[in-house]
């Protein structure tokens, strides 16, 4: 799962830079209706990229399921499986 999140922010700061080029190559131009509905856009992009940044940072994919596998306050138990528990 980290590796495809990893994978979407990598190819989301690429499209970043890409609309960041061609807001400066409108403003270049004097397209200045362009460069604001460009910026909007790039505004939304570098949100949603920084939630993708947000989820891989300090483990988050790990540390949110630490109840369910530590030792202590472990809600899986540390018992034996059932094997007649159709879930297994």
């Amino acid at each position: 799962m980290r590796d495809f999140i990893r994978n979407d922010l990598e190819h989301e700061l690429k499209i970043q830079e890409m609309l960041r080029r061609t807001i400066d190559r409108a403003h270049e131009l004097k397209d200045y209706g362009t460069a604001e509905v460009l910026q909007g856009v790039l505004i939304d992009r570098e949100d949603f990229g920084y939630h993708l940044y947000s989820v891989l940072e300090d483990d988050t994919l790990i540390r949110g399921m630490e109840h369910l596998i530590s030792r202590h306050d472990n809600i899986m138990g540390d018992g034996q499986v059932n094997p007649s528990n159709k879930l297994q």
